[in-house]
């Protein structure tokens, strides 16, 4: 697993085509990071066995500030600063048993006093998904075409269509970008950039 391609953009860590869009979006105030993360991404915990440090050559994977989950009512977020270790000293390879499942009985304790127990033996792990993002615009797009507008995400939207493709579209004219460092905002993915 590389954590680089999928980090924050806004904190200079590197980005995948989803999170760069929603970094986008957030950035420029166009929607609330509470309200679009639940519904733009997924979440989940990866095991400590799921990280292998491949012939001895990385001992860690480099931390990314969107190592954070929502487990039920709670936010899990790793610590900031602190590099994921690597369980293994072989490779992961493709079709090994470990990869059936994100979490299992092989995970042990990664042995960092500053973890909680909760995070002993995974890494909390959110990731925006493009299908996820596509299925939104689709299902407000679908609401928007039938009843002439669609209230999602805090928005009013309407639908168009530009040659085949869908467009939903609301009026942002007087939406004001964020003015808060890009370093400074909220490490919880599932709360407001600009929340302390």
């Amino acid at each position: 697993m590389n954590f680089c391609a999928l980090d924050r953009p806004r904190r200079f860590e590197g980005a995948g085509c989803a999170i760069f869009g929603a970094g986008m979006v957030d950035v420029g105030g166009l929607l609330r990071r509470s309200l679009f993360t639940p519904v733009w991404a997924r979440t989940l915990m990866v095991g400590s066995a799921r990280f292998a440090n491949t012939a001895g050559s990385v001992p860690y994977f480099a931390y990314g500030s969107n190592l954070v989950s929502r487990q039920g009512d709670a936010t899990l977020v790793w610590p900031a600063g602190v590099n994921v270790p690597a369980s293994t000293v072989t490779p992961i390879l493709p079709g090994a048993a470990v990869l059936d499942g994100w979490t299992g009985a092989e995970d042990l304790p990664f042995g960092l006093a500053e973890l909680p127990a909760s995070m002993a033996s995974a890494v909390p792990f959110t990731i925006y998904d493009p299908e996820l993002i596509a299925n939104w615009a689709e299902g407000v797009w679908a609401q928007a075409s039938e009843a002439g507008t669609a209230d999602s995400l805090g928005a009013i939207w309407t639908a168009g269509t530009v040659g085949a493709v869908h467009q939903v579209s609301y009026d942002a004219h007087c939406v004001m970008p964020q003015s808060i460092a890009f370093e400074a905002d909220n490490d919880d993915l599932f709360e407001d950039s600009d929340e302390p």
